[in-house]
This record gives C-alpha cells, sequence and structure tokens, in this order.
C-alpha cells in the first residue's frame, strides 16, 4: 500500500490508508506498507495503523510510522499496490435557471 506524499493532502491520505490497514483481511492480502514522505522520499514503514490516526490536535504522517530503522522502498512492488489518496474534486456544477415569458 502506498500512501502519504508531498501534497496538502498528506495527512488525509495516511488517515485513509490507517482505516484500510486496520481493516483488511490479512488472510487474503499481504500488505506491505510503503509511505511517501513530505521531503518526496518513498520509504517501507511498520504496519501499525493505529498510529495513522489522528491524535488529540496532531494529524498523522508518514514519518510516525517510518521510524529511524524504516529502509528506502524496493525499486520494484511485490505485487497489486493500493494506492490510499483522496478521491479527485469534481467541479460543482452550475445551476440552471430557466427563465420563462411573464404571462
Amino acid at each position: 500500500m502506498v500512501f502519504g506524499g508531498q501534497g496538502p493532502e498528506h495527512p488525509v491520505s495516511c488517515m485513509g490508508a490507517g482505516t484500510v490497514l486496520a481493516t483488511l483481511d490479512r488472510d487474503r492480502y499481504e500488505v506491505v506498507p510503503v509511505g511517501i514522505l513530505p521531503d518526496g522520499r518513498w520509504v517501507l514503514t511498520r504496519d501499525e495503523p493505529e498510529l495513522l490516526a489522528i491524535s488529540g490536535q496532531t494529524l498523522p504522517s508518514v514519518a510516525a510510522v517510518a521510524g529511524p530503522d524504516a529502509g528506502q522502498a524496493p525499486g520494484e512492488a511485490p505485487g497489486p499496490v493500493i494506492p490510499a489518496r483522496s478521491p479527485p474534486r469534481r467541479p460543482a456544477r452550475p445551476t440552471r435557471w430557466r427563465l420563462c415569458p411573464r404571462p
């Protein structure tokens, strides 16, 4: 699972990854969490979804699960990758007014 990133949605991606990690069926899937730090580095992270939740007034980040022992992510993924990110926003539809002639 790839999560995090350099954009302003970094904490949102981390929260989504924590939710997916907490609920994923481990009998069916082997998860390799890979985080993208705000500086753009990709790192292997610990599989600890509870650290990817809001704690008090602190937003989650990849750094919370990367730790000093996290290594550089491999160049090739071991299998399917599930990116945990926010869906793109759709532009709001404009309101259409129909003008009717006065009687």
